[in-house]
C-alpha cells in the first residue's frame, strides 16, 4: 500500500471528536504543515480514535502502541505510512491534547531511501510540448524552470516576478521563509506568452475561478500524467519529479551544489547532496550543457510592462 493508502477520511465517531480533530488540523497549520499533510494526520488520528472506541483523551500508552502494532502485523502497512501515522500520533498528543508523555520516545519505522525519478532533458522537452492548455504549459513550464514545489508555483504573484533581475520570488514556501529562485529569458517568454492569452486577474498568476484563491494542485498532477502518457515516457510524473530533474540537470551542467542547495531552499545540503548520486553526468565526470529554460546569464533592464494600475504586469 502507497504512503497515502492509510489515509483514508475515517468515519468520525462523534462532533466532539469532530471539534477536537478541527482544533488538530488548525495546530497543524500553525505549527507550518501543509493543508494536505494535515488531512492526511487528521484522517489518522481519526482512523486510531474509530479503533479506539473512547475519547483520545482517555487513551494509554498501550493504546497507541497496539494501534501502531496493529498496522504493522494485522494491516502490514508499508513502513512510509506507518510513519506518517507516528508522526501524527505524536503530534496529536504533544501539540493538541497536551500530553507528550504519552508518545514519548515513540519511535517510527526506518523508511530506506527511494532513489529520485529524474526526467533526462529530452524527456522533459517532450513532456512539455504535450500540453495542450496555456496555462498547464505555463505552469508546467515554470515548476521545471525553477524546481518550486507544487505549493509554491500556484502561490506564485504576477509581483513576484522580477524581470530586471532575472528572479522570482518564492513567497510561499515549505520553510515559511521567502527564497529567490532563477527566471531565464526562454521562461519569461513562456509566462508573458501566458499572461497575453489568458490576463488573469487578481494578484495570482495562476488563479482559480476565483482570482483570489488557488486552483487545485490536484488538476495540474493530472495534466503531467496525462503529457507524460502522450509523450511515451515511462517514468510515474508528478510536480516533483519536475524538481528532481531541475535539481538533477543543473548540477549536471555544472551548478555549484550550495548554489543548488539555495534554489531549492533545502535547508541541509545533505538533501541537496542527494542529487549526486542520481546525476549520470557526475558518473560520467562530463557536465552537459543546460538546456533553455534553466540557461539564466543574461541580465534584463526591464520589468514585466506595463500595470493596469500603479504597479508592473506582463504586457499584452
Amino acid at each position: 500500500m502507497g504512503t497515502w493508502g492509510a489515509c483514508v477520511e475515517p468515519e468520525i465517531l462523534n462532533s466532539n471528536m469532530r471539534d477536537l480533530l478541527d482544533a488538530y488540523v488548525q495546530d497543524l497549520l500553525i505549527g507550518g504543515r501543509a493543508r494536505r499533510t494535515a488531512k492526511c494526520y487528521a484522517a489518522c488520528v481519526g482512523d486510531f480514535a474509530s479503533r479506539l472506541g473512547r475519547p483520545p483523551e482517555k487513551a494509554t500508552r498501550g493504546d497507541v502502541v497496539s494501534f501502531i502494532n496493529h498496522l504493522t502485523l494485522e494491516r502490514q502497512l508499508a513502513p512510509s505510512t506507518i510513519k506518517i501515522n507516528v508522526y501524527a500520533l505524536r503530534f496529536f498528543f504533544e501539540v493538541t491534547l497536551r500530553n507528550p508523555a504519552l508518545v514519548e520516545g515513540l519511535k517510527a519505522p526506518r523508511v530506506d531511501a527511494k532513489t529520485a525519478v529524474v526526467l533526462s532533458q529530452d524527456e522533459a522537452t517532450r513532456l512539455l510540448k504535450c500540453f495542450r492548455s496555456a496555462t498547464q504549459f505555463a505552469l508546467a513550464s515554470l515548476l521545471y524552470a525553477t524546481g518550486m514545489r507544487i505549493g509554491e508555483a500556484l502561490g506564485v504573484r504576477v509581483d513576484d516576478i522580477d524581470a530586471a533581475r532575472g528572479v522570482i520570488v518564492v513567497r510561499q514556501t515549505k520553510t515559511r521563509r521567502p527564497r529567490l529562485v532563477r527566471l531565464s529569458d526562454e521562461l519569461l517568454a513562456r509566462l508573458r506568452a501566458y499572461w497575453r492569452v489568458k490576463r488573469p486577474e487578481g494578484p495570482l498568476l495562476f488563479p482559480s475561478k476565483d482570482p483570489t484563491q488557488r486552483p487545485d494542485p490536484t488538476l495540474i498532477r493530472r495534466a503531467l500524467r496525462d503529457a507524460g502518457r502522450e509523450a511515451g515516457i515511462k517514468k510515474s510524473i508528478t510536480p516533483h519529479v519536475l524538481r528532481h530533474s531541475y535539481a538533477t540537470h543543473l548540477l549536471e551542467g555544472g551548478v555549484d551544489l550550495h548554489t543548488v542547495q539555495m534554489l531549492l531552499g533545502h535547508a541541509s545540503i545533505m538533501t541537496t547532496l542527494h542529487y549526486l548520486h542520481v546525476s549520470t553526468a557526475h558518473l560520467a565526470g562530463r557536465p552537459q550543457e543546460l538546456p533553455a529554460l534553466l540557461q539564466c546569464e543574461s541580465r534584463r533592464s526591464v520589468g514585466l510592462g506595463p500595470r493596469v494600475g500603479a504597479s508592473s504586469r506582463m504586457p499584452a
